[in-house]
């Protein structure tokens, strides 16, 4: 009988757990929220008084990612050194079934005057750039992944390199062409040590 009574006990405690977690994640929202002059010691103390935790710092905007209690939210924005709340959302891209062709555009015929984009540096903003692809590898140069804070913008989703690769594929003989296909690509803008210049 006791085994018994355990078991259920046991059944009802995995039926409750999943509600309980969804009952938690309903009563807290994560936001961003951004600072007029960045977040300070006494703002990460402000947001732990409201029930909040700051998950993830983001210097480059002056603010970060927040998880808290959704009731405590009007209590953010009423905050004067807090510039604006917005909520963290999710963004999903999705793939071309059928991409733009350089025949399209007629970009073969532009080709034949030798303009092929030498010369050219184009920035795609987007999921990233798989820089080891070989229709991109010679054409790569360089990038920075703002969603991860660090210089290697090797793409995790495959849009950011699909567009790159529509915009600048290499003539090499494998794969496909892109529009300019000697024009240099770059992931985002970036400062390079190397060379003192400014990209974008």
């Amino acid at each position: 009988m006791r085994k018994m009574s355990i078991g259920c006990l046991l059944v009802i405690l995995v039926f409750l757990a999943p509600l309980a977690a969804a009952k938690t994640t309903e009563d807290t929202s994560r936001v961003i929220v951004v600072f007029k002059d960045g977040m300070k010691a006494e703002d990460v103390d402000f947001i732990k008084k409201c029930g909040g935790k700051v998950k993830r710092h983001l210097k480059l905007v002056n603010g970060g990612v927040v998880e808290i209690p959704a009731k405590a939210i009007e209590k953010l924005k009423k905050n004067p050194r807090i510039k604006y709340v917005e909520p963290d959302l999710r963004i999903h891209a999705f793939q071309e079934i059928v991409p733009w062709g350089v025949d399209r555009i007629d970009a073969d015929v532009v080709w034949t005057f030798g303009n092929k984009g030498m010369g050219v540096n184009v920035c795609v903003i987007d999921t990233g750039i798989d820089y080891t692809h070989p229709d991109l590898d010679d054409n790569y140069k360089g990038g920075y992944d703002f969603v991860n804070d660090d210089d290697d913008p090797l793409d995790d989703n495959g849009h950011g390199t699909h567009c790159a690769g529509i915009i600048a594929a290499e003539n090499n003989t494998e794969g496909v062409i892109g529009v300019a296909p000697e024009v240099m690509v770059l992931s985002k803008t970036i400062y390079t040590k190397n060379n003192n210049q400014n990209h974008g």
